[in-house]
C-alpha cells in the first residue's frame, strides 16, 4: 500500500491519494527432469530406512536370544553348584560318622571340606552371574522377568537356521548395500541433469486500487522462463564425478 501527497495547480488545492496493490503469482516446472529423480532416490532411501530397521531388529532379537541362554546357562550353573555343595556336605557328614567309628581317616574328612567349601564359592560365583544376566535380559525386554519363557524347540530352530543359511537375500547387509549402490547411481543422473536446462511456467495476477485512470486496474500475466546453463566453472562436472566415486566406493562395499 502506498500513500503520496500532491498539490494539483489547476485547481490550487492538495490532492491526496493512497494506492494499494494485491498480486498472487504461480509458478509450474515444465521441464526438470531431476525431479523425478530425486523423487525415485527418496523411495530407494525409504527402503533403505526401513531395511536399517527390520536389521536393527534382528540384531536386538540376536542380543535378547544370547541374553535368554547367559541367564539360563547361570541358572544351571547355580543349580550344579547348589547340586556338588549338597553331595559333599552329605559326605562330610558321613565321613565324620564314619570317623567317629574309627571306619575312615582325617585326610578324607579334609579333602571332602576343601570340595565343598569350593562348591560354596562356585554358588556365590554363579549368584553373581544369575543376578547379571537376569538384569541384562530384563533391560533388553524392558519389562521385569519372573520365569524364563519357553524357546523354539529344537527342529524349529534348525529349521529357521538352515532358512538363513541358504537364502543369502535376506542379509540386511546385502539388501543396503544393494539400495546404498543404486542411490549412488541415482545422484550422478540427478548431477547430470545441471547441464540441462529448465523450463517454467509463471502465472501472476495484480489487483491495483488507485484513481490514477492509466494505470491498469487488473494485470494477468503469463510467462513461460527458460534458463539454460552456459558456464559454471566446471563445478556440475565436479559433483558428477564426486557422485561416481561414491557409486564406485558403494560398489566396493557390496562386493565385499
Amino acid at each position: 500500500c502506498m500513500y503520496w501527497d500532491y498539490k494539483n495547480y489547476d485547481e490550487q488545492k492538495s490532492v491526496s491519494e493512497i494506492y494499494k496493490s494485491y498480486s498472487l503469482s504461480l509458478s509450474q516446472p515444465l521441464y526438470r527432469p531431476e525431479i523425478v529423480e530425486f523423487i525415485n532416490q527418496g523411495a530407494l532411501r525409504k527402503e533403505g530406512a526401513e531395511v536399517e530397521t527390520h536389521k536393527h531388529a534382528q540384531e536386538l532379537g540376536i542380543e535378547v536370544s544370547k541374553a535368554y541362554f547367559e541367564l539360563l546357562f547361570a541358572r544351571k550353573s547355580l543349580e550344579l553348584a547348589q547340586a556338588n555343595f549338597d553331595y559333599y556336605t552329605i559326605k562330610y557328614k558321613m565321613i565324620s560318622e564314619m570317623l567317629s567309628h574309627g571306619l575312615s581317616n582325617k585326610m578324607d574328612l579334609l579333602d571332602t571340606q576343601v570340595y565343598m567349601d569350593k562348591s560354596l564359592i562356585e554358588i556365590n560365583t554363579a549368584k553373581k552371574k544369575e543376578r547379571l544376566a537376569h538384569r541384562k535380559l530384563e533391560d533388553l525386554l524392558l519389562s521385569p522377568i519372573s520365569e524364563l519363557p519357553s524357546f523354539l524347540p529344537y527342529d524349529d530352530v534348525e529349521a529357521s537356521k538352515t532358512a538363513l543359511q541358504t537364502d543369502l537375500s535376506l542379509s540386511p547387509d546385502l539388501k543396503i548395500a544393494a539400495l546404498s549402490r543404486q542411490i549412488a547411481q541415482k545422484e550422478i543422473a540427478l548431477r547430470k541433469y545441471g547441464h540441462y536446462p529448465k523450463v517454467d511456467l509463471s502465472l501472476s495476477r495484480t489487483e491495483n486500487e488507485t484513481n490514477d485512470a492509466a494505470m491498469y486496474k487488473t494485470d494477468n500475466r503469463a510467462y513461460v522462463q527458460v534458463t539454460i546453463p552456459i558456464y559454471q566453472g566446471g563445478a556440475t562436472e565436479a559433483k558428477v564425478e564426486e557422485a561416481r566415486l561414491l557409486h564406485l566406493s558403494q560398489i566396493q562395499k557390496e562386493a565385499q
